[in-house]
């Protein structure tokens, strides 16, 4: 037996959609309409296990998102401390003697696993949560981690060729042919705009520096060397407090006799 037309049209207003809602048992008017008409009452119990059987996919769908941001983050976060720790001089006591770059790279880890799941939970809340865009927060996610470690990586890479930089010993050239050491700290001084010289840096002990020659009628005499801190003049006076180093002069090079730079048979 069939249901008529109007019937079905309204429905929504009778005490099987009320019943739905929770005043089946309450509602007699619903519980004799259901048990009158088969149909109802099967559509009914249909509806309603449709009704939990999405509720029930949604929640799985939430908690496989959330298992995959958190997945994502770890995979990310052992990249970033990776690249974090190249330049990591670890003795090899592990934990024990961290270094500041170790900390830095497992606090990074750390909030990389964290932030993952949370902001991705956060930008995929309620109607949002599709694969679609489940696939795009992960990979701006990974994206901009990886970045904001290789940032990091590029700032240390620089830092480490500024110090090697600094650590690279002094070369002798055509410009500079005769090598010398210092045997203490030495003051050295540049040229200033109008011809004088200023006090520039120390030279520290046992530094290297190639002399090019010295300026003999300046009073006092001035000698140009290549030094770390760059092309710098030492006064005369301390001339004394550099040795020479005759096996690192440029091939070719006459050795000088002395630091006695203004000797007539010492001249560079």
């Amino acid at each position: 037996m069939g249901l008529p037309l109007g019937f079905v049209r309204n429905l929504r207003g009778s005490g099987c959609h009320r019943a739905r809602q929770g005043v089946f048992l309450g509602d007699r008017f619903g519980w004799r309409l259901c048990c009158r008409y088969p149909r109802v009452f099967f559509w009914f119990f249909e509806s309603v296990r449709f009704e939990e059987d999405f509720l029930l996919g949604g929640q799985v769908n939430r908690l496989a998102a959330f298992a995959g941001f958190l997945l994502a983050g770890l995979v990310t976060a052992m990249a970033v401390v990776r690249i974090m720790t190249v330049f990591d001089r670890n003795p090899g006591c592990g934990l024990d003697c961290t270094s500041p770059e170790l900390e830095a790279a497992l606090l990074a880890g750390l909030a990389t696993v964290l932030i993952f799941p949370l902001l991705g939970a956060l930008l995929t809340r309620g109607e949002k949560l599709t694969a679609r865009r489940v696939i795009v927060v992960l990979a701006a996610l990974m994206i901009g981690f990886m970045l904001a470690a290789t940032c990091r990586y590029v700032f240390q890479l620089h830092a480490h060729y500024v110090a090697a930089e600094k650590a690279r010993p002094i070369q002798p050239d055509l410009d500079f042919m005769y090598m010398a050491i210092a045997t203490r700290d030495v003051q050295a001084y540049t040229e200033s705009e109008r011809g004088q010289l200023k006090a520039a840096s120390m030279i520290p002990q046992w530094q290297r520096c190639a002399i090019d020659g010295a300026s003999c009628e300046k009073r006092p005499g001035q000698a140009r060397m290549l030094c770390k801190a760059g092309v710098v003049f030492v006064r005369e006076p301390d001339w004394k407090y550099f040795s020479l180093i005759p096996k690192e002069n440029v091939f070719g090079a006459v050795p000088l006799k002395s630091m006695n730079l203004c000797a007539p048979d010492n001249q560079p």
